[in-house]
């Protein structure tokens, strides 16, 4: 059992060491209430009892306890450009004295500087700009790359026209009146140099042909004619003045009065029958018979027979002047 703190005697000498060894007694006894406490989850709720008048007004030789050591300083955080669209919240971490960025600004922090020079109108996004020379350079003088392609397509045009030339169409000049009144003269025509490659040669057809062999030499290398008769067929003049094929009357609309004027038809050189036959001739296979529709005026089998087929340039089948008289043929 404890002695009572009013049973010590100050005269004895034990009396300090029995106060001392009371206190930490006490202390003892506080540490294990407080173990005891956090050991069992519950809350300190009850501390120990505090110490006596005597205990406190007792000089203590105990240690002097030390200071807790005051925390050291959070470092200073580097400072940070935001540049999300949206202000992110502030940090507990962050600097008080942080600035505030604005919108414009994070945006313009993110674009390139403009270069020396540059107007406040300048656009920011613009890479290439048509003006945009060094100061100071001459304006490039046009590239031969140029004339070259020019000159490519001037040659592609004429090696284009020549083709068509001599493989597809024609044009011709109608130098005298004999198809009067279907052409006259100084009418231009277009010739189809591909129908008689795919298809034969039709009585009707106005044929533009090569001078047959034994003609006067002129200016003129070419004659246009109506196809009367093709090779096989025999072709006669009869008293009436009308032509005849294979004794069949021909009807020709585009002879003016429909009558055959100027020379009849008559044997001539390269007909397939007999001499003896004066007033008809039998066209030869390969060869057809031309005549102009203005027969009054018009050189042809009359006067120099039935001719090879292989001497025909193509068909004329458009007139194209003048502009009014546009049309098929």
């Amino acid at each position: 059992m404890t002695t009572p703190e009013t049973d010590l005697n100050p005269d004895d000498p034990g009396w300090v060491d029995a106060i001392l060894a009371r206190a930490r007694q006490r202390l003892e006894e506080g540490h294990s209430v407080i173990s005891a406490t956090v050991a069992g989850g519950g809350t300190a709720a009850s501390a120990p009892a505090e110490p006596s008048p005597a205990v406190v007004a007792a000089p203590v030789a105990t240690a002097p306890v030390a200071a807790a050591p005051e925390p050291a300083p959070a470092p200073e955080a580097d400072p940070v450009v935001v540049v999300a669209t949206e202000p992110e919240p502030a940090s507990v971490f962050a600097p008080a004295a942080a600035a505030t960025v604005s919108a414009d600004e994070r945006v313009a922090a993110t674009q390139p500087e403009p270069e020396p020079g540059g107007t406040a109108d300048d656009d920011p996004f613009a890479t290439l700009r048509p003006d945009d020379t060094k100061s100071g350079s001459k304006k490039a003088s046009p590239s031969w790359r140029g004339w070259v392609e020019w000159i490519a397509v001037a040659v592609g045009a004429l090696i284009v026209a020549l083709v068509i030339r001599a493989f597809l169409f024609q044009a011709f000049y109608i130098p005298s009146e004999s198809m009067e009144p279907t052409l006259v003269k100084s009418d231009r025509i277009l010739v189809n140099k591909l129908s008689y490659k795919v298809h034969d040669v039709h009585r009707g057809d106005l044929v533009v042909f090569e001078k047959p062999p034994g003609q006067p030499k002129d200016n003129i290398n070419d004659l246009i004619k109506r196809v009367v008769a093709t090779g096989g067929e025999t072709v006669e003049q009869r008293d009436d003045g009308y032509v005849y094929i294979d004794g069949t009357k021909l009807v020709e609309p585009y002879v003016a009065g429909g009558l055959t004027a100027g020379t009849p038809i008559r044997w001539i050189k390269g007909c397939a029958n007999p001499q003896s036959e004066t007033t008809k001739c039998q066209i030869p296979a390969g060869h057809v018979w031309v005549m102009g529709d203005n027969r009054a005026h018009s050189l042809d089998s009359r006067y120099f027979g039935p001719i090879d087929e292989h001497l025909i340039v193509g068909r004329a089948f458009v007139k194209f002047w003048p502009l009014s008289g546009i049309g098929l043929l």
